[in-house]
C-alpha cells in the first residue's frame, strides 16, 4: 500500500514538472498579447488629444476605437516607456514624471503595439493651434467605434450621378437671385466637392477645386 501511494505521488510530481513550464509559457504569452497590435497593415491616422484629456480618457478611447487591446497594459506601457520630451504647459503629467502633451495630434495606427503608441504619445505630437479650426472628432481620417475606418466623402456620395441626386444629397446650388440675374441653368456641386452637375444635362464635370 505504501508503494502504491509513493507511485501516485511520483506520477503527480512528474505531471507537475512537465505541465508547469507549459502553463507558465501560456501565461506569459497571454500577458504579452495585451500589448500586441490589434491589426496588421492598418492605416495611419491622426489622434487628437484635447486640452482636458486624461490618461484614463486616452486609454478608454484607444480601446473603444480598436487601437489597443487592454487599457491597463497600455497605461503600464506609458509609465514604463522612456520620455525624452519635456511636457508643455497643460500636459498630462504622470506619477513617474512622464508627460503627454495636450492640444496635440499624434500619428498612430492599429498595427502598432501598446509600447509603440505609448512612445509616440510621450515623445512626438504636433501642437494644434486650431487657427483655422480643429479637425472634428478624435481621429482624422475618421475611425468608427470598434476600429473600422469611416467611409470617405467620395465613398459616401458615390451614388450621386445626376443633378437630381446632387440636390437630394444636399449639394451646393446657385441662389435664386443669381439664377434670375444670369438666366442660366442651375448648377449643383456634390457634397464631396468632386462633381458639378448642370440641371437638364447628363453627366458631370470635375468641380473647381475638386
Amino acid at each position: 500500500m505504501k508503494l502504491h501511494k509513493s507511485w501516485r505521488f511520483l506520477i503527480l510530481g512528474l505531471f507537475i514538472i512537465l505541465v508547469s513550464p507549459l502553463l507558465l509559457q501560456r501565461m506569459l504569452m497571454k500577458s504579452e498579447d495585451k500589448f500586441a497590435a490589434p491589426k496588421e497593415n492598418a492605416q495611419t491616422v491622426q489622434f487628437q488629444v484635447g486640452k482636458s484629456a486624461t490618461l484614463d480618457g486616452i486609454a478608454n478611447n484607444l480601446v473603444y476605437y480598436g487601437f489597443i487591446k487592454d487599457e491597463n497594459a497600455f497605461k503600464e506601457a506609458v509609465l514604463k516607456s522612456k520620455d525624452n520630451l519635456e511636457g508643455r504647459e497643460g500636459a498630462i503629467v504622470l506619477e513617474n514624471g512622464n508627460s503627454i502633451n495636450t492640444q496635440a495630434a499624434y500619428n498612430i495606427s492599429q498595427s502598432m503595439t501598446a509600447w509603440e503608441i505609448a512612445s509616440i504619445l510621450l515623445n512626438e505630437g504636433e501642437k494644434e493651434s486650431c487657427t483655422h479650426g480643429c479637425p472634428p472628432g478624435l481621429f482624422y481620417p475618421e475611425v468608427l467605434p470598434g476600429g473600422e475606418m469611416a467611409p470617405t466623402l467620395q465613398e459616401q456620395y458615390r451614388w450621386v450621378e445626376n443633378y437630381e441626386d446632387c440636390v437630394k444629397a444636399g449639394g451646393q446650388t446657385y441662389s435664386e437671385q443669381y439664377l434670375e440675374k444670369t438666366g442660366g441653368p442651375d448648377h449643383c456641386v456634390s457634397p464631396d466637392g468632386e462633381k458639378e452637375f448642370i440641371k437638364g444635362e447628363e453627366g458631370w464635370e470635375k468641380a473647381v477645386g475638386g
